[in-house]
């Protein structure tokens, strides 16, 4: 476990490399450079396994002018004036940075525990970090000293009901983004939990999704208007945690979901609180913590050493195997040559997804898709090139839907797609498509003009309790009026 006195463990959570611009930067600018970075930072579990932890690069910009550094903007910062201002565009980072920072001189008595002290003192999530001579060392955020402060012994004997908000700001799936901005800034919080009301509970309410600071910044930037958008077709879905749950549990599912928010939900999924990454740092930021930790594990150390030295070779050979498991179900579900799901994976996920909605009476909508003149350029350019067309085509198709819809290669040129949307947004996201694959054919100048033909259809045209076979087939059908529909217009075009 961590020594949270010592300087060591610190520097584990020290990011060097900061998104830093000019006072000039315009917000266009910045927004860009804070999308365009996922980076991401090692540590290491005890067993010696490597661990990926985001790191928070693109959560704020500093602001330095020359080695001085002059001010610090966050996402929340860029979200008040991307929302409020017309021209936010035009707008520089000096005009709206924070030029009281507050900061911290790197030296031999900073640890974990006295910056957690300090975040929670300031009720900042952002700690610029100056050498001896004032100038920028490294930046440390909420969520890295979050990643590295671990005192799991503790978090087993504090449970989420404990630390969870229960004053939650809540908001309707036909409410617009824009009127969502707006509430978001006035109770200054990260997001928003999407509700319907529960059915069976009077005055209960269920979770449909979460709207956050951050999807409001990407769907602005994308030129979007806010006021069009509702939060239904914008939310993700939430990942829920039963209130009887521990924090280490939680903590737990923050990492295997790579989310920063948990809620909180009853016996009977009514929605009863949000838990965030600020909750875990309180929560592990008494001031007994070090004392409590230090004896637990002591305790832990002199019961268990022996029985480790033991049962070493065993985990050893347990970790392989569950390696070379994971391997082979990750093959089998997964297409290899463009690593999206294959056709058993796609049925598998997409036929428990379709249980679920159904139940729910939950929209949905469904993609098919095709690569056109594939067999033209294997003849011209050889299987070599057709292989990079489809890898490209997988990549493009994957930047356009969110993370939890699901992406899948059929075979050969044909790939398809499953989201939770509905109509209006399945347009949408054609619309992206073909924006996409626009800029991809000017942009990388490849021997061929990637062309992809779309069909898609949501939950209200399919007939009820078909099996994803026949929807499948309806979608492809459809997809492929669309390519003829095409043909015929390009033929008109060309005599």
């Amino acid at each position: 476990m961590l020594d949270l006195t010592s300087q060591k463990s610190l520097e584990k959570c020290l990011l060097k490399d900061p998104i830093v611009l000019g006072p000039e930067t315009t917000l266009s600018e910045a927004a860009n450079a804070m999308a365009s970075i996922k980076p991401t930072c090692e540590l290491q579990d005890k067993a010696g396994n490597a661990l990926e932890i985001s790191s928070s690069r693109a959560s704020c910009i500093l602001v330095m002018a020359g080695p001085k550094l002059q001010g610090i903007v966050t996402e929340r910062d860029l979200l008040k004036w991307v929302v409020q201002s017309e021209n936010w565009q035009l707008l520089t980072l000096s005009q709206i940075m924070t030029t009281a920072i507050v900061s911290v001189t790197w030296n031999e008595n900073l640890t974990p525990l006295t910056i957690a002290q300090l975040l929670h003192k300031h009720r900042i999530r952002h700690l610029p970090v100056l050498d001896a001579q004032g100038h920028l060392f490294g930046l440390i955020t909420h969520r890295l000293l979050r990643s590295v402060i671990e005192p799991v012994h503790l978090l087993r004997l504090r449970f989420v009901t404990e630390v969870m908000a229960r004053d939650i700001v809540r908001a309707l799936p036909d409410q617009s983004i824009w009127h969502l901005a707006q509430v978001m800034m006035k109770a200054r919080v990260g997001s928003i939990v999407v509700v319907k009301a529960h059915p069976t509970l009077e005055q209960g309410w269920f979770p449909l999704g979460l709207v956050t600071e951050q999807d409001i910044l990407h769907l602005r930037c994308l030129g979007l208007d806010l006021k069009k958008i509702t939060a239904e077709q914008a939310m993700t879905r939430p990942v829920k945690i039963p209130v009887q749950h521990s924090l280490v549990e939680a903590k737990q599912l923050m990492e295997k979901h790579q989310t920063h928010r948990l809620v909180v939900v009853g016996d009977q999924h009514e929605l009863l609180g949000l838990v965030t990454q600020s909750s875990l740092l309180e929560a592990m930021n008494q001031n007994e913590m070090y004392g409590l930790v230090s004896f637990l594990e002591q305790q832990i150390q002199e019961r268990t050493q022996e029985l480790d030295r033991l049962n070493q070779k065993l985990r050893q050979e347990v970790q392989e195997r569950k390696k070379a498991e994971n391997r082979i179900r990750q093959l089998s579900l997964t297409d290899e040559l463009t690593g999206v799901y294959n056709r058993r994976g796609f049925f598998m996920l997409v036929e428990q997804e379709l249980s679920l909605i159904e139940r729910q009476q939950l929209p949905f909508s469904l993609f098919f898709f095709d690569v056109d003149n594939l067999k033209d350029i294997n003849d011209r350019l050889g299987h070599g090139v057709g292989d990079r067309v489809i890898t490209d085509a997988a990549k493009i198709l994957q930047s356009c839907f969110r993370r939890a819809d699901i992406v899948a290669r059929l075979g050969g040129d044909e790939f398809t797609s499953f989201a939770p949307v509905p109509q209006a947004e399945a347009d949408l996201i054609c619309q992206r498509l073909k924006e996409a694959i626009a800029s991809f054919n000017q942009q990388q100048h490849r021997p061929y003009k990637l062309s992809i033909s779309i069909g898609h259809a949501s939950y209200g045209e399919f007939p009820p309790h078909a099996s994803l076979e026949k929807l499948l087939a309806q979608v492809d059908e459809k997809m492929y009026r669309n390519k003829q529909r095409r043909k015929q217009r390009q033929q008109l075009t060309d005599a």
